[in-house]
């Protein structure tokens, strides 16, 4: 995320540098720095908001992940785990403006957290980061394939 974002300040500073030179008298800034810092600081925050959204989504599906694994253990110790299960899913589905009639994406994630049950991880708590991230990336591309209508 930080190349992107570097690639991207880079390449609105070296547009605005361009328009500066030729319009020096359309804005009070005595320099490139100072008019990019004017016209386009709030457009930045904006953009680095968007990075922190997608951090965020990560970070929900990965206490998704966590909570399967919390409810499926309290499962398999033959307690009822019902009022555990923090259905974050629907918040993540929100989040990325999933339609909540997707009721296929929904069992197809819900069998992709599963998969964490089947790993160790205290032993590899990677594996939880990378996990939720293959997650995530799986419902944009899929999101992406409904929103121009290729089948599922």
């Amino acid at each position: 995320p930080n190349d992107t974002k570097a690639s991207f300040c880079y390449v609105v500073y070296e547009y605005v540098c361009s328009q500066h030179k030729h319009n020096t008298n359309s804005h009070p800034a005595a320099s490139c720095e100072e008019f990019f810092r004017l016209k386009y600081n709030n457009k930045l925050k904006m953009y680095n908001n968007l990075i922190s959204i997608q951090e965020l989504i990560i970070s929900l599906i990965k206490d998704d992940l966590t909570n399967t694994r919390l409810v499926n253990g309290l499962n398999t110790l033959g307690l009822d785990s019902g009022d555990y299960n923090l259905n974050l899913s629907d918040t993540i589905f929100k989040l990325l403006s999933i339609d909540d009639d997707r009721e296929e994406l929904f069992e197809e994630y819900l069998k992709w957290c599963e998969e964490i049950i089947r790993i160790d991880i205290l032993k590899y708590p990677e594996f939880l980061d990378t996990h939720a991230r293959g997650i995530y990336k799986k419902l944009l591309k899929e999101k992406k394939k409904f929103n121009e209508g290729l089948p599922g």
